[in-house]
């Protein structure tokens, strides 16, 4: 079921995000700001502009959903596969915490100690960079959750998100620009 614009939570099948078009509603922040941008994006008009503010370490990310507590619409014994697309400015420099400027996702057996999994890493640059996270829920897995990470310590830093999906496989997913029934379905790379 594709991301109709308000909702979140069904990830067994496919989410896909509507690059922001219509604003940054299932986006939970901490130690971030976040707002639908037209500064930058990937396709579309928007994007989601994520601003750090102060934090000692740098562990500031958005949420796509609830922040813990949830499966946040994913099943236990699935495979996902993420993507996103990520602009940094090129004046940004290294983010301060190793999660810095990548998806990470995070998964738990009931109050268990958290499965990590991180995607690889985009440099600050000035250009748009494919973000890719794979990874398998445990059988019996009570919580998951994908962040969008920020990791600058300092208050200020910008990162851009946009054309952000997910799907239970682990082969190449066909994203879709917009969010109603006119979409236009694209085969990304």
């Amino acid at each position: 079921t594709a991301y109709n614009g308000t909702a979140y939570t069904n990830i067994v099948g496919t989410y896909v995000s509507d690059g922001f078009e219509s604003g940054t509603t299932g986006v939970q922040n901490t130690s971030v700001t976040t707002a639908a941008s037209t500064a930058q994006h990937y396709a579309g008009s928007k994007s989601i502009l994520q601003t750090s503010v102060a934090l000692s370490g740098g562990d500031c990310y958005s949420c796509i959903g609830t922040d813990g507590g949830s499966l946040n619409g994913h099943a236990a014994g699935n495979t996902y596969y993420y993507t996103a697309y990520i602009y940094v400015p090129s004046s940004q420099g290294t983010p301060t915490h190793t999660r810095g400027l990548r998806l990470v996702a995070f998964d738990r057996i009931g109050s268990g100690t958290y499965n990590e999994h991180q995607s690889n890493q985009a440099v600050s640059g000035g250009g748009w960079t494919k973000l890719s996270l794979t990874f398998t829920l445990p059988a019996g897995t009570t919580e998951c959750m994908v962040r969008l990470y920020n990791g600058y310590a300092t208050s200020g830093k910008l990162a851009y998100w946009d054309q952000i999906q997910g799907t239970a496989t682990t082969k190449e997913v066909t994203w879709i620009q917009g969010g109603s029934s006119s979409n236009t379905v694209i085969t990304s790379t």
